[in-house]
């Protein structure tokens, strides 16, 4: 089966984290909210050596949690300030 990005997945939700929440909305949460929303996604990262959690959170939320998106922004120096 094909789905397009724009569809919402089988569980209910676009892209990666919380199902049902809108892609832009990963952008304007509080800190505080990303950091429970993307919790395994930061632990992965911070294994691998990315320990700037806010740069991390900004890739994160740039790209709907994908972590294999995050890291390019991080490894390409778009993540930091």
């Amino acid at each position: 089966m094909i789905v397009s990005p724009r569809c919402p997945s089988r569980s209910g939700g676009y892209g990666a984290g919380a199902p049902g929440a809108p892609l832009a909305q990963a952008a304007t949460q509080p800190p505080e909210l990303q950091r429970a929303r993307f919790a395994s996604q930061l632990t992965q990262l911070s294994a691998m050596g990315f320990t700037n959690e806010a740069a991390c959170l900004r890739a994160l939320a740039q790209h709907e949690g994908r972590l294999d998106a995050a890291i390019d922004t991080l490894l390409s120096g778009d993540g930091n300030p």
